[in-house]
């Protein structure tokens, strides 16, 4: 319907594409512990390898993800309430929000960290309500 299409976000590139690389992350991760052993042995150091590599891509995606959803140049796509609505859902608890100052602490900030502002949710901790997506 054109009320749904209107509320979607694939057709942002910027958006689309890293919800595609997290739902492939989710995927693998998902295809390592289908392979896992059911004795209840731990898992081979090249299986820990792959999963820690998967936790630290999605780290950097779920950081850049919510810095894109944040910046000032999405603010005034006609998109705009449903990305806030996105974040909202997203960032339940703030794990988004801390993720990204953790990642700015260690100096691994994501490209437009300088467009980040207000018009996707509040500047300092907060705004962390929302629901299930």
């Amino acid at each position: 319907s054109s009320t749904q299409t209107a509320q979607s976000f694939l057709d942002l590139a910027s958006v689309s594409s890293v919800v595609e690389q997290i739902m492939r992350l989710a995927s693998c991760l998902c295809q390592l512990i289908a392979g896992l052993p059911v004795d209840g042995h731990p898992p081979s150091a090249d299986v820990a390898d792959e999963v820690d590599s998967i936790g630290a891509t999605f780290a950097r995606q779920s950081t850049s993800l919510y810095t894109i959803l944040r910046s000032n140049r999405l603010a005034n796509d006609p998109k705009a309430p449903y990305l806030r609505q996105l974040l909202l859902r997203l960032n339940f608890n703030d794990y988004f929000f801390a993720a990204a100052q953790r990642s700015v602490v260690r100096g691994g900030g994501v490209a437009g960290d300088e467009n980040v502002g207000v018009h996707y949710g509040q500047t300092g901790r907060g705004g962390g309500g929302g629901g299930v997506v």
